[in-house]
């Protein structure tokens, strides 16, 4: 992958990971590449949510599973000098939210994700799939305004 070419998005828009096509012949090696770049979410929240996707599918990877994988492995080449940059100002507390409505196709959950910066720099964020499936867009954006404002209000 070190010479490969880079693309500009760890995850294609409206991109499904479904567990449509055949079955990947080493799963293992898609373990060994998944679990590494849980820890690299960390310091790079630009790649959470492709590897959140990429790792529900750790115990029966598909080929198409592992396409995705290298995209955001190719995301990553690309983006190698990408971090999080630190700034001074006035301590101001800004939080962001969004949520999709049913956007998982297997089980037709909402995904909340947020982040929450002090002056210009980022200081937590999350992407997580609901545990209830939402009966409706707003239910999906209300549920997400709830779990940012706890972590607000814990900030």
């Amino acid at each position: 992958m070190l010479n490969c070419k880079p693309v500009s998005t760890p995850m294609t828009t409206n991109s499904t990971m479904a567990a449509t096509s055949t079955a990947f012949d080493n799963p293992k090696l898609y373990r060994q590449i998944v679990g590494p770049l849980q820890y690299l979410t960390l310091t790079r929240p630009d790649i959470t949510h492709a590897v959140n996707r990429a790792y529900q599918f750790m115990h029966q990877p598909t080929v198409d599973n592992f396409e995705k994988l290298k995209q955001i492995l190719r995301y990553l080449r690309g983006s190698i000098h990408n971090g999080i940059p630190i700034s001074r100002g006035n301590l101001q507390l800004s939080s962001y939210t969004d949520s999709d409505w049913a956007g998982d196709i297997q089980d037709r959950k909402s995904t909340t994700g947020y982040c929450n910066f002090l002056v210009t720099t980022l200081i937590s964020w999350c992407a997580k799939k609901h545990t209830t499936t939402a009966r409706s867009s707003a239910d999906a954006e209300y549920r997400a305004i709830a779990t940012t404002t706890t972590e607000t209000l814990w900030l």
